[in-house]
């Protein structure tokens, strides 16, 4: 609620009274988008088609993040139909603060459990939370529950703890061999490439690409069906 005052209050008065009883456009998507990221500090665009609509709605839609994750907006209306769209955008996530471990013992925030889940069970953004833990090795553990929703669990898995990849349903979303699109990250700007698999790669996961301009084998982080991402940093 507070999150939707916000953005209500940075919006023109005339947005205030007139509902959108012809639905939204992709223009009005991005700017309640823009409006709740700024509110919370957060920097980064709206990933939005020109295509791209959504159904009327009688008063503004709240927009709120996933699980803490600005990567990832939800647009919900409740009038004249209940409906939920979800939206991605390029946030910037702000590095987190390292504190004293002689007075605040904090490690790298994981993905855990809000609760207990079977073996089957699809995750939801709901059963998700990021909980830091001590100092030591990330290997296994899931640190963006981007990641993490949608997948299928394979075991029994207790509230509280931190989801592993092999307690995850493998989803390949890149395979060996298979054309990728590589987005080069760098200064708030991406740059478009084309590569070729070299290995598979589920959602979060490093990978090696071979970039087919320069016939160069980089490291990229897989992030959608077949379309891999590579910072400065990576190579």
């Amino acid at each position: 609620m507070k999150l939707r005052a916000l953005a209500l209050a940075l919006l023109p008065m005339g947005a205030m009274a007139q509902p959108y009883a012809d639905g939204l456009d992709h223009i009005e998507i991005a700017s309640l988008v823009q409006t709740a990221m700024a509110a919370e500090g957060m920097t980064g665009q709206p990933e939005v088609s020109e295509f791209r609509r959504f159904p009327a709605c009688d008063t503004t839609p709240s927009v709120t993040n996933r699980s803490g994750n600005w990567r990832t907006v939800e647009l919900r209306c409740d009038s004249p139909s209940a409906w939920a769209r979800a939206v991605r955008t390029s946030a910037v996530m702000p590095q987190i603060e390292r504190h004293d471990p002689r007075t605040a013992p904090l490690g790298e925030p994981v993905v855990t459990l809000t609760e207990s889940l079977s073996k089957g069970t699809v995750i939801e953004s709901r059963h998700l939370a990021l909980k830091p833990i001590g100092q030591g090795t990330l290997e296994g553990l899931m640190t963006d529950p981007e990641n993490v929703i949608g997948r299928k669990l394979m075991t029994n898995l207790g509230e509280g703890r931190p989801v592993l990849a092999r307690h995850l349903e493998i989803s390949w979303l890149v395979t060996e061999g298979t054309p990728v699109a590589i987005v080069f990250e760098s200064a708030g700007m991406s740059i478009l490439a084309t590569g070729i698999a070299a290995e598979n790669g589920q959602r979060g996961q490093i990978i090696a690409v071979r970039n087919t301009g320069s016939d160069r084998l980089i490291k990229a982080i897989v992030r959608e069906r077949n379309k891999v991402a590579v910072s400065t940093k990576m190579n």
